[in-house]
């Protein structure tokens, strides 16, 4: 629910935090959200993981089953073709041919059935490495693509050499990064109605401070400098690292999904062959060439998503010029029922645990928000200008069209401010916010010394 912050609505939330001699330093407040950070990021993994164990075993299961139809079945046509060969004079010679074969698959049939029973610790193993290395997969494949390319490509422009006061907003942020000890992020602007700000790039060494061209005529330097500050904070902090890593947690479950059904369907096996091969192939790439691979297989495996057959009658539909099972996949499916219900079960269970992992990942993303805010207040040393610059964001709206699926990034979340919900935790399914109430950081903002103006 947003809040409407007025200035009243303000002041009294300053006065009675103020009343409450409860001032807190900077680094405290850094130090506080940095414990939280690990213990919300070790409950995450402990999701995730969670969620690869029961994906491995379903997987085992389901491989087993599909494994038994396919001895089963041809082991039944052969007994019933011997018997009949031995009804008739003119085939007997082949009933016993065909009895040793269905003895044979027999076999086969028995080997099955026996062989998960009797290596338990091989398959508590895979059940334990299969998540594993799916999340170092999707890990390195999001760093290498970064995250909020989307709003680069919105048609962010370089500073104007000749605008002053463009100019005085790439000195503001040379500022900034020299009090955070990193390496100035390069500037973009983008000439859109909406006032917001956002840091976007895979790290230190590689990252973008984007901001609406309208924050530099509606706000002061005061505030400007406040909200450069907390961007650059959330740079030196390795917040979109840490983005990158959010996304990977979320898209670790639809890899798993893909693995799992790689065995038996075409094109998730297409999926999954280009994604695991990615580590050690991304070796012998460059950088850029690196980051388009990669943005690239995450299309992809968004689109796997869409491209699932939701039912039985669709199995058929699904195919067209790019199939989903492929010939033999379609033959397994008929024949092994069980693998059907692996589908739609993985679907199923995917769409549970990205509402499950709704918390953790949100508390996480909240979390480091204050301590963006926390260390804004240490480069600039001036919380009111942070303060000020929030309550106006909150007020004006924020919303920067076209920017819906990367609103995490922004200093404040465009949704939100606007009053509409929140498209990033919509797109993943998630169902809790990604960021804390604008008043809540205000508060804390005033515990650090900020002064509200009414």
């Amino acid at each position: 629910m947003s809040v409407e912050l007025t200035p009243e609505v303000l002041t009294q939330n300053s006065n009675r935090v103020i009343a409450s001699n409860d001032r807190t330093a900077f680094f405290d407040f850094q130090a506080r959200n940095r414990r939280s950070t690990w213990r919300i990021a070790a409950v995450c993994a402990a999701v995730i993981g969670g969620a690869g164990v029961v994906a491995a075993a379903g997987f085992i299961i389901n491989l087993v089953l599909v494994l038994f139809a396919l001895v089963f079945f041809p082991s039944v046509i052969l007994v019933g073709l011997g018997f009949l060969a031995g009804v008739f004079p003119a085939t007997a010679s082949l009933r016993d041919p065909l009895l040793g074969a269905a003895t044979f698959a027999m076999r086969g049939l028995s080997f099955v059935t026996t062989w998960p029973a009797n290596h338990v610790a091989v398959l508590v193993a895979a059940a334990l490495l299969f998540p594993l290395a799916c999340w170092l997969t999707v890990r390195s494949v999001w760093l290498a693509a970064g995250v909020g390319r989307v709003l680069l490509a919105m048609g962010a422009r370089e500073p104007r050499p000749g605008d002053a006061e463009d100019i005085q907003l790439v000195n503001v942020v040379e500022e900034m990064a020299i009090a955070a000890g990193i390496p100035p992020s390069s500037v973009r602007l983008l000439d859109l109605n909406g006032v917001n700000a956002a840091s976007v790039g895979t790290g230190p060494a590689e990252c973008y401070v984007v901001v609406a061209r309208q924050l530099l005529d509606d706000f002061d330097r005061d505030e400007t400098q406040g909200i450069l500050a907390h961007l650059v904070g959330s740079i030196g902090n390795a917040d979109l690292r840490g983005a990158a890593q959010i996304h990977a947690m979320l898209y670790v479950l639809e890899l798993m999904t893909v693995v799992v059904l790689a065995p038996f369907a075409s094109y998730p096996r297409r999926v999954a062959r280009q994604w695991l091969a990615f580590p050690i192939t991304s070796r012998f790439r460059s950088s850029e060439k690196r980051a388009e691979k990669a943005r690239d297989m995450i299309t992809l495996l968004e689109a796997h998503r869409a491209k699932m057959p939701t039912s039985e009658n669709h199995l058929d539909d699904a195919q067209g010029t790019d199939p989903y099972f492929g010939r033999i996949g379609r033959v397994l499916v008929r024949i092994a029922p069980p693998l059907l219900a692996l589908i739609f079960f993985a679907k199923a269970a995917t769409g549970f645990m990205l509402i499950f992992a709704s918390a953790p990942v949100a508390l996480l993303w909240r979390s480091r928000r204050y301590l963006a805010d926390a260390t804004g207040v240490q480069l600039t040393r001036n919380p009111t200008g942070l303060y000020l610059a929030l309550s106006h964001l909150g007020k004006c709206g924020a919303v920067i069209p076209g920017s819906e699926s990367v609103s995490h990034l922004f200093i404040v979340a465009p949704e939100k401010a606007a009053g509409g919900p929140d498209s990033f935790t919509t797109r993943e399914g998630l169902l809790m916010g990604m960021y804390p109430s604008l008043a809540h950081r205000l508060a804390r903002l005033v515990r650090m010394g900020a002064v509200p103006t009414g």
